[in-house]
């Protein structure tokens, strides 16, 4: 073949493959379609600073390219990640083969909110005390300070949580980036009444009439058992009666009288059954020394001058008691054996001015006793028994 040949056959070559290859590239190229998953997103310097774009391409498998129109607005990565820098607008573009897709990207600054869980709230100082406040806040990264209107009604701490101190109402304030949320907290004295269900251990003498009376007046409502379920008690009270067997708490008699073993057994049983269920027990003459003895403590066994009057006695500051009756009560009084030995756990709250014990709390149980008679004392002892049901009611 001469070179003449050759050559008009390379010609005629070439002009084949632009009839027919080349449109077929140019069809495929015209194919190429790329779109985003969004045209336009909003991001906040303060707040959402990033989105994720993605990039749906067909007829081409060649890799998607991206930039941003102002880096100084936003950026974005080789994976379509858009990061907000600064306010203004950016254009982020994608592309694949000669095809793009653009997403307007606006971004702001995010305007401070804050606002808090709970709008008001009423606390009570002898039942549920305390309420957790939590702040919602956008916008901004600070911290949230907390301030109370009244702190002697009720306080506040630095994470929120607030503390009835007094009846009366405080508003409580969360206050970031120039923003403040309120909580109105009521601060109330009493728990809204409840009918409470106290069980008073059976005693042979009449004693536990006399308690089952008494508690009844002062609003609950009263079985006297020998023995019961737990759960279906708000309390359990220890009437007075005879004297407890010496060798309850390893003692040889010297002066106890009337001794009930099986009533011993009784009542020990029903205050293990609530002191381990952690429920309130309070106890009346015999029912302190019960205690006492339950908790490892012992009895003098005969003492004078404290049958059937009424002396005085001194109380203990920031006792249950003192808090109650002040620095001193009158009492009426019952009993030939007082309080020895103190059980473990058990602090002295009242002496008689023979320095015998009067009365008896746990440091950390909702456990009394008074080794007098509230419940013959009117309204005074009324005072007592219905701050043993406001434990109850706790």
């Amino acid at each position: 073949m001469n070179t003449k040949t050759r050559h008009a056959l390379l010609i005629f070559t070439m002009f084949l493959f632009s009839l027919f290859l080349l449109p077929g590239s140019r069809a495929e190229a015209a194919s190429v379609k790329i779109r985003l998953n969004k045209s336009s997103v909003t991001l906040y310097t303060n707040g959402t600073k990033t989105v994720k774009l993605k990039a749906t391409v067909t007829g081409s498998k060649g890799k998607v390219t991206w930039s941003s129109s102002d880096k100084k607005v936003a950026t974005v990565s080789s994976s379509g990640k858009v990061t907000a820098k600064k306010t203004g607008t950016a254009i982020i573009t994608a592309k694949a083969g000669t095809k793009t897709a653009k997403c307007k990207v606006t971004v702001k600054k995010c305007p401070v909110k804050i606002r808090l869980n709970k709008s008001s709230a009423t606390l009570y100082t002898n039942g549920t005390k305390t309420v957790k406040l939590k702040a919602t806040v956008t916008g901004s990264k600070g911290k949230v300070t907390w301030s109370s209107s009244n702190k002697k009604v009720a306080t506040v701490s630095s994470s929120g949580k607030v503390t009835a101190k007094k009846a009366g109402t405080a508003t409580i304030s969360a206050k970031v980036g120039g923003k403040t949320a309120k909580c109105k907290i009521t601060v109330k004295n009493q728990i809204p009444a409840r009918k409470l269900k106290i069980a008073v251990a059976y005693s042979a003498s009449g004693d536990a009439d006399s308690a089952k009376a008494a508690l009844q007046y002062a609003g609950a409502s009263v079985d006297i058992v020998q023995d019961c379920k737990v759960k279906d008690y708000d309390g359990l009270v220890i009437p007075g009666g005879v004297d407890i067997d010496p060798a309850r708490y390893k003692a040889k008699n010297k002066g106890s009288v009337g001794i009930n073993k099986n009533l011993d057994r009784l009542q020990f049983a029903l205050i293990d059954k609530f002191v381990k269920a952690g429920k309130p027990v309070f106890g009346i003459c015999r029912g302190l020394q019960l205690i006492n003895v339950y908790f490892g403590g012992t009895l003098k066994q005969d003492i004078a001058n404290h049958r059937g009057l009424y002396h005085a006695t001194t109380i203990v500051k920031n006792s249950r008691l003192g808090k109650l009756y002040g620095s001193s009560l009158q009492v009426i009084s019952y009993h030939h054996q007082a309080a020895d030995k103190i059980g473990n756990g058990l602090k002295v709250t009242q002496r008689a001015s023979d320095n015998n014990v009067e009365g008896l709390e746990h440091k950390t149980l909702p456990v009394m006793g008074v080794q007098w008679h509230p419940e013959c004392m009117g309204s005074t002892g009324q005072i007592v028994l219905k701050e043993f049901l406001m434990i109850c009611q706790q």
